[in-house]
């Protein structure tokens, strides 16, 4: 009994998540005004009558990929600051830090490119997406800049600046990546040209703070 309650209980989470990445799908390529149940169930691979057991209204999808993004954040912030905390030093430490935010952001690019097509195409946020902006530059640099030892006002300029480098690793596509930092000589093109890319954006924040020196070239950071 237990062993089948606890298969249905994580199929419907698999269920919810596929739910919730189809809502960012069909947003991108129909935007927010044009979401419907129906698309998203379809999307999802499901029924309507599926997807309205799980979630009533529009508005409970968009709360739900608010809330799943949120609880992201979360945990990436505390991996973010354990990274800062293994650190040799603030330059060590906020250089582990972008690469864990990095990461992130690579591996989540869904609700940021969600953002993006509604500051690009519609000019501004509606309520329900603005509810999903980064939280991580305007909430943490306060308590950054103490730990760094810059000024609050410094920390929060530089950590905008970090924003957009890190929305930049949202919509790089692979192809890009690899014509800006790959080598004729990397035994795996991809991993290299990524892990070159994540290292660059960090040693370009930990100079923007001041705590050593700008980098000119990416590949000298191998």
């Amino acid at each position: 009994m237990g062993t089948a309650v606890g298969g249905a209980k994580a199929m419907g989470n698999s269920t919810k998540e596929a739910i919730l990445d189809a809502v960012l799908a069909e947003v991108m390529d129909q935007g927010l005004g044009n979401l419907t149940l129906k698309a998203v169930a379809g999307r999802a691979g499901i029924t309507t009558g599926l997807l309205s057991y799980h979630y009533k209204s529009r508005a409970a999808l968009m709360a739900a990929v608010a809330d799943r993004w949120r609880s992201k954040m979360a945990t990436a912030e505390k991996h973010c600051w354990e990274a800062f905390a293994e650190g040799d030093g603030p330059a060590d430490g906020t250089r582990r830090a972008v690469e864990e935010a990095s990461d992130f952001v690579r591996a989540n690019p869904g609700e940021i490119r969600m953002l993006l097509r509604h500051i690009v195409i519609e000019g501004e946020l509606p309520p329900e997406v603005a509810k999903l902006s980064l939280p991580l530059a305007t909430s943490t640099s306060g308590r950054a800049a103490g730990f760094i030892g810059v000024s609050p006002a410094r920390a929060r300029a530089v950590f905008h600046q970090a924003a957009v480098l890190l929305t930049r690793f949202a919509i790089i596509t692979d192809d890009e990546l690899l014509a800006l930092y790959a080598e004729p000589d990397d035994e795996d093109p991809l991993a290299t040209a990524w892990a070159r890319c994540r290292r660059h954006a960090a040693h370009t924040i930990v100079g923007a703070l001041g705590l050593e020196p700008q980098p000119t070239d990416p590949a000298a950071l191998d």
